[in-house]
């Protein structure tokens, strides 16, 4: 049996990216994530594991992101880093980060204006200083799915295909993502950066005997 593993963004959806530089105040959309955090050697990207239109949008704003993290067991994974960085360090390093969840809930407002899907994307989070211990960009991205994927992913099974995907978005994002086109869950891998990736390319062709 054959497989395909899709990449999310710009494969499967469209993608629109807030991100809030906290210095400045400003949001932008025209930014890359992974630029940001290749400009500094010491910077991550967070993923919230958690829904920004249900759980994020009605947290109490004022509140720091360390405390919304902390005080709600909230679940997060480090997405992207030049190092190689333990995320159970993570609450330590911002315990005395005063950025608020306000902060956060600026960019799901204005993804949400521009019509996009923040439940099916990587959603929300942020890109910390490991060094300094200092978030510096809160982030929001949103998806539209191409309204070819559906026609598509069902040709594709049908020719006797095995349908995964492979992303660095929030797992439950990308589930929700996977319902919406039929493909099972225990074939979604989320917060996977690229070396994740090839691993998984590389078990599913062993598994599957390609």
């Amino acid at each position: 049996m054959k497989a395909v593993v899709f990449d999310n963004s710009g494969t499967l959806i469209s993608r629109y990216r807030a991100i809030k530089d906290i210095k400045s105040g400003l949001i932008s959309d025209h930014t890359s994530s992974i630029d940001l955090v290749d400009q500094h050697p010491y910077r991550a990207l967070v993923v919230l594991q958690t829904d920004p239109s249900t759980c994020i949008i009605n947290a109490r704003s004022k509140q720091s992101i360390y405390q919304f993290i902390s005080r709600n067991n909230v679940p997060f994974d480090i997405s992207y880093s030049s190092l190689d960085i333990d995320k159970n360090k993570l609450l330590n390093i911002i315990k005395d980060d005063k950025t608020q969840v306000s902060d956060i809930q600026d960019t799901i407002r204005t993804v949400i204006d521009k019509g996009y899907n923040v439940q099916i994307c990587s959603g929300s989070g942020f890109i910390v200083d490991f060094h300094s211990g200092q978030i510096e960009f809160t982030i929001t991205a949103g998806g539209k799915i191409f309204p070819e994927v559906p026609m598509v992913v069902e040709k594709l099974k049908r020719r006797g295909l095995r349908i995964f995907v492979a992303s660095g978005d929030r797992t439950k994002s990308l589930e929700q993502l996977a319902s919406f086109i039929h493909i099972p869950t225990e074939n979604v891998f989320g917060t996977a950066h690229s070396k994740r990736k090839r691993k998984l390319c590389k078990s599913s062709k062993e598994t599957i005997g390609l």
